[in-house]
């Protein structure tokens, strides 16, 4: 009986289909020269702008502290503070952060989506690269554009170019280096580049954005690349080179061919290396009055610190992420930092801060503060007498979290 009611429905398709096709006829044809082309895209000013929005989308990382994929895919459950001494995992041994204090952590959970510190980032970053570098390559020829705004592309390209090696440079050291486009015919197969020639790369990026881009934009514009973003991704590249981790003979494990401990290291110890890092730090705080950046001091000694997190855009930001969304107080991200214990969403991921990191804090008048080491029974009592920003950034018992949770 089954196979008769699988026949008949066979027969009344096949009877069906030349119907269907006389129907649609043509259209479903693609008709010649219609595909969308590189030369489709790059054909207008709007166009143009279609590409750098989707450059920003998946140039720029996470707005929060948290993982996520492209600023498209969402969330990944693991708020990042787990991953070094900030925070501690202490409900739930699974989330990523874990794995890294396991020590589990593998070349293939790094590129692995949803995995380990970096989920999915690793190939979305050389995606942004590549992104840039088509945009680098076609901005010129894009017809009735005005030479300032072909500048400030390039510099917007070669500062998200910049800052997607950067975060490879910080967490891997030398990465390939991919300056152009690549074709089909090409080699895919590129070896890794040294600590300094990825540096000195970078760096030449942001040299040349910081020359391109605008101190400033329009308040509707805000969130783009600007010359300070330039420079403050300099100083920050260079600060990095000139840390123990890579300004060092050897790194802290040696490859079995020590010929390649240059992709991890310098190879020497240069105490001009901090020079350099500090005379661009230096570079970014003489910039900074030239585009109203300034510190918060204006609010009150109690407001100063919680003013900068409230504010959107105001004078402590340089470069503000406008890809995500951040929305209501049950919405992500916000609603994957509530405690877990108010909110099934957060998958019941309660972060901790260790008391390593506690004692961190000093007390409002500079002095350190003495904690019983078995915990004691005025614990209330010092953390009002910490530094305010402590109890402007964690929960202690007690505490809300939000005006709706009093």
């Amino acid at each position: 009986m089954k196979n008769i009611i699988i026949i008949i429905i066979c027969l009344i398709t096949l009877a069906l289909f030349p119907s269907c096709e006389k129907k649609l006829g043509t259209f479903l044809d693609k008709a010649p020269g219609a595909d969308v082309t590189e030369d489709t895209i790059f054909s207008s000013m709007t166009q143009v702008e279609t590409v750098i929005a989707s450059v920003y989308r998946i140039g720029l990382h996470s707005t929060m502290p948290r993982n996520d994929l492209d600023n498209t895919g969402g969330p990944t459950y693991a708020n990042q503070a787990g991953y070094c001494d900030e925070a501690l995992s202490s409900n739930i041994d699974w989330t990523s952060p874990m794995q890294w204090n396991f020590a589990s952590i593998t070349p293939d959970i790094i590129t692995d989506e949803g995995q380990g510190e970096d989920p999915g980032r690793f190939q979305t970053r050389y995606k942004a690269i590549r992104k840039c570098n088509i945009l680098l390559e076609h901005i010129d020829k894009v017809p009735a554009l005005e030479q300032a705004y072909v500048q400030q592309i390039k510099g917007e390209a070669r500062f998200i170019r910049a800052l997607n090696y950067f975060e490879m440079f910080k967490r891997y050291g030398g990465m390939p280096i991919c300056n152009k486009k690549f074709e089909l015919t090409d080699n895919f197969l590129r070896p890794r580049n040294t600590v300094k020639e990825m540096v000195d790369f970078i760096v030449g990026d942001c040299d040349t954005a910081a020359t391109l881009l605008p101190d400033v934009y329009p308040t509707n514009f805000t969130g783009r690349s600007t010359k300070g973003a330039a420079l403050l991704l300099k100083a920050k590249t260079l600060l990095y080179a000139a840390s123990p981790l890579y300004n060092a003979n050897s790194p802290q494990i040696s490859f079995a061919d020590p010929s390649n401990n240059s992709l991890l290291v310098y190879g020497d110890y240069d105490l001009n290396r901090w020079q350099m890092a500090a005379d661009a730090a230096k570079a970014v705080i003489d910039w900074a009055p030239s585009a109203g950046i300034a510190l918060i001091t204006n609010q009150g000694i109690n407001n100063n610190y919680r003013y900068i997190f409230e504010v959107n855009d105001n004078s402590e930001v340089i470069l503000a992420n406008k890809c995500g969304d951040a929305k209501g107080i049950w919405d992500f991200p916000w609603a994957q930092m509530i405690p877990y214990a108010w909110y099934d969403w957060t998958w019941w991921m309660g972060y901790s801060m260790p008391v390593n990191f506690l004692e961190k804090y000093e007390k409002q008048d500079g002095t350190p503060q003495t904690w019983d080491p078995v915990g004691g029974n005025d614990l209330l009592v010092k953390y009002n007498q910490l530094d305010r920003r402590f109890l402007q950034t964690v929960c202690i018992v007690g505490a809300y979290w939000n005006a709706i949770f009093r």
